[in-house]
């Protein structure tokens, strides 16, 4: 607030006394006005006359609110003229205080798409494996999701996966799902077949007993993952409705070349494993350890967060913990299976819901299992690269 001054008469002043200064609060502009000459001039300007000093002291004070709005202006508006040469060098407020603003979050289509970009520019072949589990588990759940929504009670009557896709739509989701799911076994079985020759061919150049064991492996891998995919096609075209008896068959050939499948790439990884780490004691000890014992370990539950670049330790011991699960599973299906269709005696009263449940488990474990190829399938680029530029040494 600006102070109400009172002039003051002219027998009751002082000369010898400084003058009085008006000061507004809220203006520092002003602070630095009273000096000696300038009160010196005031106090022979206000000797003049009362009336005289009452027009100086109005015209004071307009002149000071004056300049205190043009300060106060001058705050306001950063891009008016300075009244300094160091203003005027100075730079704008704005720039002075500006912040550097946080990075903008990305949208979830820009993160795909970078994803996207960062898989083809990259060593993406590990991803043809890792897509076999995620496309067949889609598959799966998406067909029960179809008949529990559209043609079943699922807490009472949880129906089989076959049982399940002789419905519309659910035969369309079943038979589009896994045949594309077929399509990427086929394709990770060959890559690993492919990956286990260029590991193996040292062995075979050598004429060894352990160069005829891998090629055992190697061909017994192709064969029996080939004919699971070509059923896992004819099981998925086939449904049991219209032809029963093939769609059975089918199955049947399914599972048995899957687990048969399995035991080859297991047996394939462990000689892999026993050759590479052949000197080193914790190469022995990681091979030749219990399962239960590495289960425990907590570094083997962490390392399954790099799920496509898995090493080769992991692999193997995940491949041992599916296969030994899936096995299990597939052979409580199967009794669950003649016991709850009548075909076997049922004094245990087995149901038809226990039956999907460990067809479903199985069927997961083979999945996943072959998501685990995604170790050996992200390394065969380097090994294509190697091996052709030890096949241009020798030509030279």
């Amino acid at each position: 607030m600006m102070a109400t001054v009172q002039p003051i008469p002219f027998g009751e002043r002082n000369p010898l006394q400084t003058d009085l200064t008006w000061q507004l609060e809220d203006s520092d502009a002003e602070s630095s006005v009273d000096s000696d000459a300038s009160s010196a001039s005031e106090v022979s300007s206000e000797a003049s006359s009362s009336d005289s000093s009452d027009q100086e002291s109005d015209s004071d004070v307009e002149s000071v609110s004056e300049s205190s709005s043009s300060a106060s202006d001058q705050e306001e508006d950063p891009s008016g003229p300075s009244s300094s040469s160091e203003d005027e060098l100075r730079p704008p407020s704005s720039t002075r205080y500006r912040r550097r603003e946080p990075p903008t979050s990305k949208s979830i289509t820009e993160e795909l798409l970078g994803t996207l970009g960062d898989m083809v520019r990259t060593d993406n072949v590990g991803y043809i494996a890792w897509l076999v589990p995620f496309t067949g588990i889609f598959t799966m759940l998406g067909t029960e999701l179809l008949a529990c929504a559209n043609h079943f009670t699922c807490s009472e009557n949880f129906p089989t996966l076959s049982y399940a896709a002789t419905f519309r739509p659910e035969g369309y989701a079943f038979t589009g799902g896994m045949c594309l799911t077929a399509i990427f076994i086929l394709a990770s079985v060959v890559l690993f077949f492919w990956y286990l020759q260029l590991r193996m061919r040292p062995h075979e150049l050598d004429g060894s007993a352990t160069g005829a064991k891998h090629i055992v492996a190697g061909y017994a891998c192709l064969v029996s993952g080939v004919t699971a995919a070509i059923s896992l096609f004819g099981l998925a075209v086939m449904d049991m409705r219209t032809h029963h008896d093939a769609h059975i068959n089918f199955t049947i050939a399914f599972f048995v070349a899957a687990w048969a499948t399995m035991i080859a790439v297991q047996i394939a990884r462990k000689s892999i494993l026993h050759e590479d780490e052949s000197g080193d004691d914790d190469g022995k000890s990681a091979t030749g350890t219990e399962l239960l014992f590495v289960l425990r370990r907590r570094s083997f539950w962490l390392s399954l967060r790099r799920w496509r670049r898995l090493d080769f330790n992991t692999a193997y011991n995940l491949g041992r913990l599916l296969l030994n699960v899936g096995l299990a599973s597939t052979f409580l299906f199967a009794v669950f299976f003649l016991c709850a269709n009548g075909i076997w005696p049922n004094p245990l009263g087995f149901t038809a819901v226990q039956e999907a449940f460990f067809e479903a488990l199985a069927i997961v474990c083979q999945l996943l299992f072959m998501g685990t190829l995604s170790c050996e399938l992200a390394r065969l680029s380097r090994l294509v690269e190697r091996s052709d530029y030890a096949e241009l040494e020798r030509n030279e």
